[in-house]
């Protein structure tokens, strides 16, 4: 719900996106960019889709996905920063 109000990833660019889904407290960062905050609601998520707005609405990305990683738990700021640096430099070429 909140992502179209982060214009933070460039088109035709890779980048590194980072959702977290925690009602009030969600968050979607692009790369080190700042954090934009929403809250999708405190329901449970009905599932994990990629590159569409929502299922019948035929609204689809054009993306290239190299990998996802999902967690079902907390990710300390620690694993964080590893994950974050594993992922820019398989992909991204930073340092």
């Amino acid at each position: 719900a909140f992502s179209t109000a982060n214009t933070d990833l460039v088109l035709d660019t890779w980048g590194v996106v980072r959702v977290i889904y925690n009602g009030a407290s969600s968050s979607l960062r692009i790369d080190d960019n700042a954090v934009t905050g929403g809250n999708p609601g405190s329901a449970n998520a009905g599932g994990f889709t990629l590159g569409s707005v929502g299922a019948g609405n035929n609204y689809f990305s054009n993306i290239e996905v190299a990998e996802i990683i999902i967690y079902s738990g907390v990710v300390s700021a620690g694993d964080d920063a590893k994950i974050m640096t594993y992922l820019k430099t398989t992909y991204l070429s930073l340092p």
